[in-house]
C-alpha cells in the first residue's frame, strides 16, 4: 500500500486557502455592518420657546432642543408639548446619512374666562382699587382678570374720588380713562357790620341780611369774591375777599351814611 504525506508545499497552499476564506468572511461582515450604519440618519428637533417635550411616534424622547441620532429611515410623527402653549405636531421623513432638522413656533393658548383692564387718568399717579383691593397707580395694565363685573376706584390727593363698575370680557381688554376733578374745598366768611338788615352780596348773588353780631356765610368754595353790602340811606360797601380752605375769613364793615340824610 502506498502512503501519501503532505509536503511543505501542500501545507502552504492549505494555509493560504483557509486564510483567504477567513479574510473574505471578515470583509463581508464588515461591509454589511458599514452598509447598515450608512443607512441610519438623524433628527434635530427645536422649538420657540424651547423646553417643549418631544414625542416621536408617541414615545417621549426628551426636550427641545433635541438631537436624535441613529434614526432608521422612514416616516415618523412628531408632537411637541409645552405648558401654556398649544400642542404642535407634524410628520417627518428620516433620510439615510442626513440629519433632518425640524423647528416649531409654538402658539400660546388663549386662556378662556380671562380678560384685561387698561386704566389711565388725568392727572396720572392715582391709586387704583379693583373690587376694593389696591392694585397700583395709573397708568396701569391688569392681566388675567376674571370675566364679569368689577368695581374700579381711583383716588388722588386734592381730587374727587372716582368709582365705576365695568364689564370684562374673555380675551379682550377693557380700557378705562378717567378725567379726575379737582376737589372743592370750602371756607367761611364772618361779617361784622354796625348796621343791621343790610343786604349782603357775593359776586352779585344775594346771601343774607346782616344782624346783630357776626353774620357768618358757610360752605363757600375756596377762591376770590367781591363782597357788596347795601342798605338804604348808606353808601354801598364794596371790597374783595379771599376764602381759604377750612378757615374763617373775618371782615369788619363800617357803612357811611349818604350825605344830607339824618339818621335816627
Amino acid at each position: 500500500m502506498k502512503r501519501y504525506s503532505l509536503t511543505s508545499k501542500s501545507n502552504l497552499v492549505l494555509f493560504f486557502f483557509i486564510s483567504t476564506v477567513f479574510l473574505l468572511s471578515f470583509l463581508i461582515c464588515g461591509i454589511s455592518t458599514n452598509a447598515q450604519q450608512i443607512k441610519i440618519g438623524g433628527l434635530f428637533i427645536d422649538s420657540n420657546p424651547r423646553g417643549a417635550r418631544v414625542y416621536l411616534d408617541n414615545a417621549y424622547k426628551g426636550e427641545t432642543p433635541l438631537d436624535l441620532k441613529n434614526v432608521n429611515p422612514g416616516q415618523y410623527s412628531i408632537r411637541l408639548s409645552l405648558p401654556g402653549y398649544q400642542d404642535w405636531s407634524t410628520t417627518v421623513i428620516a433620510l439615510p446619512i442626513l440629519t433632518v432638522k425640524v423647528t416649531a413656533d409654538l402658539t400660546p393658548k388663549e386662556e378662556r374666562g380671562l380678560g384685561s383692564i387698561s386704566i389711565n387718568s388725568n392727572p396720572q399717579g392715582a391709586d387704583v382699587y379693583l373690587d376694593g383691593k389696591y392694585v397700583g397707580l395709573t397708568p396701569l395694565n391688569l392681566q388675567n382678570i376674571s370675566t364679569g363685573r368689577h368695581r374700579i376706584e381711583l383716588s388722588l390727593p386734592d381730587y374727587d374720588e372716582w368709582a365705576d363698575v365695568i364689564e370684562v370680557a374673555a380675551s379682550k381688554t377693557e380700557r378705562v380713562f378717567v378725567e379726575l376733578l379737582p376737589q372743592l374745598k370750602y371756607g367761611s366768611l364772618s361779617i361784622y357790620c354796625e348796621q343791621e338788615d343790610a343786604k349782603v352780596f357775593l359776586n352779585g348773588s344775594y346771601q343774607a341780611d346782616t344782624k346783630e353780631g357776626p353774620t357768618v356765610l358757610e360752605d363757600l368754595e375756596v377762591g376770590d369774591y367781591e363782597l357788596v353790602i347795601i342798605k338804604e340811606e348808606f353808601r354801598a360797601w364794596v371790597g374783595d375777599m379771599e376764602i381759604y380752605p377750612d378757615e374763617v375769613t373775618s371782615v369788619d364793615i363800617i357803612m357811611t351814611p349818604i350825605s344830607g340824610k339824618t339818621l335816627l
